[in-house]
């Protein structure tokens, strides 16, 4: 029998997505009351403040433990295909514009003030 992090992985390993996507599974246990699996999904994009350069976009997002517990391809399918259009959601939203300014930013909450 697999660990979760094995089945994890032979799941990620059946993926692709755009030129240049790629996804890293991080895990702190195999433990079943502890283990908390993540995955990094980077890229490289065009800079919406600099679109004459492009930076690396890193996306650290959790995976749900039942996920993991229930081990079933189909669940983890809708599962990362949310995942993966969720972080694309995300990256468009720092497009759109209107006169100029960003509809909704997405790293708003995220900004400190100082």
């Amino acid at each position: 029998m697999s660990t979760d992090s094995e089945w994890l992985q032979s799941q990620l390993d059946r993926y692709t997505y755009r030129s240049g996507w790629a996804w890293t599974l991080h895990g702190q246990s195999d433990d079943y009351w502890s283990a908390t699996f993540t995955v990094e999904i980077t890229f490289s994009a065009v800079d919406a403040h600099d679109p004459s350069s492009n930076c690396v976009i890193f996306s650290r997002q959790a995976i749900p433990p039942f996920v993991v517990q229930e081990r079933d391809p189909e669940l983890f399918k809708r599962w990362f295909q949310t995942t993966i259009f969720n972080v694309e959601m995300h990256e468009s939203r720092e497009w759109l514009r209107r006169d100029g300014v960003l509809v909704e930013d997405p790293h708003k909450d995220q900004q400190v003030n100082p």
